[in-house]
């Protein structure tokens, strides 16, 4: 062979095997990149699942707490139920039984009521620990709970509610419990709890997840009945676990065979997947990616996890993440494109993340409550009935006008608003450590009306809270309607002086959002000590009840007559001006004139009219009305003056 053929393949032989270990370099380079990269992606979906299932599990807990903390706040913690279990301690067993027959009868509507809305056991305890009326079960009772219900024994020695997981006698759930006051004594306490099944039902339904649940072997032979624990059946998957046999229907035999295949291929698998923390593992099964979290559920006294919410979810888009990395091994342009390729796939991961937040919003706009995302100050994010209540369209509307709901909020010491809010904290960090009967707030809806909430927080991560806003207004409405009437009048049916102090500020609000102004009318029954001296009282009760229906009678349904005091009252009517008061009034001065009481025949009365100026204080208003009662009085009775104009 010539010498420079020699040489020339030489080079070529030299060049070649530069360029095959730059083609291995790259190579190994690249192929090194593509597995950290399906790693960091299995590990980014991995915590991203992690953090919705937690999520959805906070976002169910609490929609149920707040319907707990409405029926024990509302029709348990009340006098009529407190009086009676307050005899329960110092009883005699047939008087114990008489109070349980009782409180059974009195609180089985409430119970069957609980029920269809997913909670599922009512239970009162006494002081020290005893059993005193299941309802799911009421011919146990008895029993001492002190060393297998810790949250029972928790709440009666610190006398603080509790809500979370707990192992029972009977079954497993979620329990909030509460303790009970005879005005300020302790006598005991209730809990109300939601079952294990029904938060996996929800979970289904909200999130189309398989779902499984499993209990320590020991703390079911521990803490069941002996007689209960033919519901549990051992586990097929995990030693020293237990299955409850109501679960079994839901589970998928899916989910069965991926975990028992993982637990094949895996060692120490059991002590991998069964920790105290959420753990979700990625494998692939049949055509599809499955994601199987493990959601540890811990008893809310001692912090130990006693079992676990198993959630499988599957994910057909993720199954190119297991491929083989050799497929990706070529040379030059090829290799480059490639690795554009697998940069426009992992952008591509991260919108099906984003894909899978929607999802969680989705679930949220089916929540019968008004959720917000928020940090406290600005508004990121609200459901549908938000913006339904409201009246506004998309949240940029909204935030045209206010930055947060909070600013929404009616200033009435009832309910929760930012005048209790100090300058600097946050407000939803604020109402979250309330407790249950603090967290109420009031606002005007889109319909001019009154609506009442219970605001129930949770702490998402650094960037906000979910804020969950239940509507109690007809349960609110029931309360005022007793309320209204220890608010009336006794003898004439009129509202009385300590109604008119307790909801003046509503009334003015109410008015304020109408565009009106408030007319404020003093009236007084002309010469009526003649009537008492001539006719005697109870002919003047007569009187004074007949001038209140006449009243009633001529002015409108949302104006609110007041006794002031004796044959005095006050008429409060939302008008456009004082020429509509003068109207009105001058209605009632004629229909009164006319009327022939009897016994007594022909009454007058003389009126004093005033408007409710902005700046004045309401007092101010009534001294206005009071004067301009007095001249016309002065003016031979029978007529109307006018107060001082703003």
């Amino acid at each position: 062979m010539p010498r420079g053929r020699r040489r020339s393949v030489s080079i070529k032989k030299k060049l070649a095997i530069k360029h095959f270990f730059f083609f291995m370099a790259l190579s190994v380079t690249f192929i090194t990149m593509v597995l950290v990269l399906r790693e960091e992606r299995i590990k980014e979906h991995l915590n991203a699942e992690k953090e919705i299932a937690a999520t959805a599990f906070d976002i169910i807990v609490d929609a149920l707490k707040s319907q707990a903390d409405t029926v024990f706040y509302n029709q348990v913690q009340v006098p009529e139920i407190t009086a009676l279990f307050s005899e329960a301690e110092a009883a005699s067993p047939q008087r114990r039984s008489e109070i349980r027959e009782a409180l059974y009868t009195k609180l089985l509507p409430v119970y069957e009521n609980i029920q269809l809305n997913h909670l599922k056991q009512l239970h009162f305890h006494l002081k020290n620990n005893d059993s005193f009326l299941r309802f799911h079960r009421p011919e146990k009772f008895g029993d001492n709970l002190s060393d297998v219900r810790s949250t029972v024994a928790y709440v009666n020695r610190t006398q603080q509610p509790l809500k979370g997981f707990e192992e029972g006698r009977i079954f497993n759930g979620y329990r909030f419990v509460y303790p009970l006051f005879d005005g300020n004594r302790h006598i005991g306490s209730v809990e109300l709890s939601v079952s294990v099944k029904t938060i996996l039902e929800k979970f289904q339904k909200a999130m189309g997840t398989n779902v499984d649940f499993m209990m320590r072997e020991d703390v079911v032979r521990s803490k069941v009945f002996e007689n209960e624990q033919q519901n549990y059946v051992p586990s097929t998957l995990f030693k020293g676990y237990m299955n409850e046999k109501e679960i079994l229907p839901l589970r998928n035999p899916e989910t069965t065979e991926l975990i028992e295949e993982y637990l094949a291929g895996h060692d120490e698998a059991q002590n991998e997947l069964l920790g105290d923390e959420t753990y979700s593992l990625m494998a692939p099964f049949g055509k599809a990616i499955h994601v199987v979290t493990f959601l540890p559920l811990k008893n809310v006294v001692s912090k130990k996890t006693v079992g676990y919410f198993v959630l499988d979810r599957t994910h057909r888009d993720l199954k190119y993440v297991f491929m083989q990395p050799v497929l990706l091994i070529i040379v030059g342009v090829a290799l480059l494109a490639l690795l554009f390729y697998l940069l426009c796939r992992a952008e591509d991961q991260k919108q099906k993340i984003e894909s899978e937040r929607y999802r969680l919003h989705s679930m949220l706009e089916l929540q019968k409550n008004i959720v917000i995302l928020s940090d406290g100050t600005l508004l990121e994010y609200a459901n549908k009935l938000f913006f339904d209540t409201l009246g506004y369209d998309t949240l940029t509307s909204f935030l045209l006008k206010h930055a947060c709901i909070c600013e929404l909020f009616m200033e009435d010491d009832r309910y929760f608003h930012l005048g209790k809010v100090k300058e600097g904290e946050n407000w939803l960090e604020i109402i979250r450590s309330l407790p249950a009967t603090q967290r109420m707030v009031a606002f005007v809806d889109v319909k001019g009306a009154v609506r009442i909430f219970t605001v129930a927080v949770s702490y998402v991560d650094e960037h906000g809270y979910i804020a969950a806003f239940t509507d109690i207004s007809l349960t609110m409405n029931q309360q005022s309607k007793l309320e209204e009437k220890a608010s009336r009048d006794r003898l004439t049916g009129a509202y009385n002086r300590e109604f008119l102090e307790t909801n003046l500020l509503a009334i003015e609000h109410a008015a304020k959002v109408k565009g009106k102004r408030l007319g404020v009318v003093m009236m007084d029954i002309d010469h009526f000590k003649n009537v008492n001296d001539t006719f005697g009282h109870g002919c003047g009760d007569d009187v004074l009840k007949r001038f209140v229906e006449i009243v009633r009678e001529t002015v409108r349904q949302e104006d609110y007559l007041v006794r002031w005091g004796g044959e005095e009252f006050l008429l409060l009517t939302m008008v456009d001006s004082q020429e509509n008061v003068s109207r009105i009034t001058e209605k009632v001065r004629n229909h009164i004139s006319m009327e022939n009481f009897p016994q007594v025949g022909r009454v007058t009365a003389s009126f004093g009219i005033a408007c409710h100026c902005e700046g004045s204080t309401f007092a101010e208003t009534v001294t206005k009305a009071d004067i301009a009662l007095y001249e016309a009085k002065a003016s031979g009775r029978n007529c109307l003056a006018f107060g001082e104009a703003c």
